[in-house]
């Protein structure tokens, strides 16, 4: 009798072990809920994204979020790398674009990602398709005071002068070309000239005349929305755009404003002319 009881009381200390056991693994947080992390080791981040801050415990291990979160640098996200894909923006490289319009380019950021756009070719008939003009002149007439005689010592001249500036543009708008290949471009220009050319001086005299190297374009409600430079030719009364590349805006300009000066030794007067895109 005694040795079946002793049997039968070793049985339950085992079972009340395995229960025991058992309520443990199913319920950590109670064994752990004595420890206070009063002492935390070296701040570390999560290698996936959002990477937050933790410490861990040096009593039990446990990992503790203290707040906040590291952004890594951009990049492929491989192990050891320090970089995340997810963090910062992508950043392309500039692919080489195909010879066939609309001339795909596909760029390469660090992190792996790829993006496709299509370029406008400076010599390609078909990113200049539905070709359109824009041009205006304007008339300044001034005088100017010139001094008759030896080292500026004279009679005082008055020398009414007229001088004309224009501008001209040829562009298109690619977002309305067929196939709709480029829909962030509503304005490309390959060709802007501006000349600025004296219209009527007395006998006797000479003026110099220049157009200004750049072109401001506006929108409708006459703010700045961009600025063209333009070069002087071997005639510097005459001014033209770079005939290499195209110069393109994401929206299609209301006007263009252009300036041109004309000048009598050390006097000069400037005027502008503006000219509106339809």
């Amino acid at each position: 009798m005694n040795k079946q009881f002793a049997d039968m009381a070793s049985k339950i200390i085992v079972i009340l072990f395995i229960v025991i056991g058992l309520l443990i693994s199913i319920f950590p947080l109670n064994a752990e809920a004595a420890c206070s992390h009063s002492s935390l080791g070296t701040r570390y981040s999560d290698a996936t994204h959002p990477h937050k801050y933790y410490r861990t415990c040096n009593s039990c291990g446990k990992k503790i979020y203290v707040g906040g979160q590291e952004v890594k640098k951009h990049g492929p996200g491989t192990w050891g790398s320090g970089t995340c894909k997810y963090c910062g923006s992508h950043t392309y490289s500039a692919g080489t674009p195909s010879k066939n319009h609309p001339h795909a380019s596909v760029g390469k950021c660090s992190c792996g990602d790829t993006k496709t756009v299509n370029i406008l070719r400076f010599s390609c008939s078909q990113c200049k398709a539905n070709p359109k003009t824009a041009s205006n002149s304007s008339s300044c007439s001034t005088v100017f005071l010139n001094v008759a005689g030896d080292l500026g010592v004279g009679t005082i001249q008055s020398v009414p002068v007229t001088f004309k500036v224009s501008y001209t543009n040829n562009y298109n708008q690619p977002n309305k070309l067929s196939g709709g290949h480029f829909p962030g471009t509503a304005f490309s220009s390959w060709n802007t000239q501006v000349a600025c050319i004296p219209v009527s001086v007395p006998s006797g005299f000479s003026v110099g005349t220049a157009p200004g190297l750049s072109v401001s374009y506006y929108n409708s409600s006459n703010a700045k929305v961009a600025t063209q430079s333009v070069k002087w030719s071997t005639n510097t009364s005459y001014a033209s755009s770079y005939q290499t590349t195209f110069f393109t805006l994401k929206t299609m300009p209301s006007y263009a404003v252009a300036t041109g000066v004309c000048n009598l030794g050390a006097h000069s007067k400037s005027t502008t002319v503006k000219t509106v895109f339809k």
